[in-house]
């Protein structure tokens, strides 16, 4: 997927290019939006409208959307049926494909996409959201995060001090929404109308239900950052959380491609990507040949290493993949 730049709105910040060994800088904006807080979720007969308009607006844009970043958000407008942002949104956070088709046995999954619904209660999902968003401190907004205790750390590194620039809240999206278990995704707008994909995991059942925001998938946590990683060029696996592509670029240690397989990997809000090689027909290279096919890219969480006395800062091993979409497994959290 090659995306586009985005005009007016996107010009005012968060503006990132992405450069590449061997190729041209390209941009991904990662945006949030919140609505307002309403008494009530929509009757059923408007859920099961809005889930199956979702279905044909699919079958009609999934040639196309699967390669378009989103437009810009304007003031007022709504993102509710726009289909580069739902593809963004299916890229981003592991959109369960299961929601909304016939699948091939003849059930239609749209009942278990309104079961699912009702089970999340988004008036609270939305007050999560705003709190998450207007936070201006690490230990604010680490009560409004999964696995607080977990993360708190994890914040003040990446953040590297206790204040935070808070990113505000328009509206959220309750229409265009995708379930997995317990954990919730959609479309958020911030202060500065850009939208951007957020993750809000339910903790519990009915009215006792505890909601938090995937702060980890919210900011693509790394356990480096691009530069430290570039300086010391660990050979001890680092987590990173990475859109994969395919690329071209064999050198030094990855020189021979009959033998390395080589990927561009992008990070948010970094200048930096980093080249990441697989042996070739390993189960790695293997879980990547969906990508290859179809010449676009995917979000995943990997470890890597760079090679004993590493030439080239962007260089690095893929030496484990974590999960596709950048949502921490349970198992992943408990090493």
């Amino acid at each position: 997927m090659t995306p586009e730049e985005i005009t007016k709105q996107e010009d005012d910040r968060r503006k990132r290019r992405r450069q590449y060994t061997g190729g041209l800088g390209d941009q991904i904006d990662w945006e949030e939006e919140g609505a307002t807080l309403v008494k009530k979720g929509p009757p059923l007969k408007v859920v099961w409208s809005l889930v199956m308009g979702s279905v044909v607006l699919l079958a009609l844009g999934i040639h196309y959307v699967k390669n378009v970043k989103p437009d810009p958000v304007k003031g007022g407008s709504s993102i509710v049926g726009d289909p580069e942002a739902q593809a963004m949104l299916d890229d981003i956070l592991e959109k369960n494909k299961a929601d909304i088709y016939v699948d091939e046995t003849g059930k239609d999954s749209t009942v278990d996409a309104v079961d699912q619904y009702k089970r999340f209660d988004m008036q609270k999902v939305e007050v999560v959201v705003k709190g998450f968003l207007k936070t201006q401190t690490v230990e604010e907004r680490a009560k409004w995060s999964c696995d607080s205790e977990r993360v708190l750390p994890l914040m003040k590194k990446f953040y590297e001090g206790n204040e935070i620039e808070s990113e505000g809240f328009e509206f959220l999206n309750k229409t265009e929404v995708s379930y997995r278990e317990t954990i919730l995704t959609t479309l958020v707008q911030t202060a500065d109308f850009l939208t951007y994909p957020i993750a809000v995991e339910r903790n519990g059942e009915g009215e006792d239900a505890k909601y938090h925001v995937d702060w980890e998938s919210w900011v693509g946590y790394c356990a480096m950052n691009p530069e430290e990683m570039r300086r010391k060029k660990p050979t001890d696996p680092v987590l990173m959380r990475v859109i994969v592509s395919p690329a071209n670029y064999y050198n030094y240690t990855f020189a021979d491609d009959k033998e390395w397989r080589s990927y561009r990997m992008e990070l948010r809000d970094s200048e930096y990507a980093f080249l990441g090689y697989a042996k070739k027909n390993s189960e790695i290279d293997k879980h990547f040949s969906e990508i290859r096919r179809k010449g676009g890219r995917g979000p995943c969480i990997v470890k890597v290493v760079y090679p004993p006395n590493a030439r080239a800062q962007d260089q690095v091993e893929i030496v484990e993949i974590i999960s596709d979409g950048w949502i921490l497994p349970e198992s992943a959290k408990k090493k």
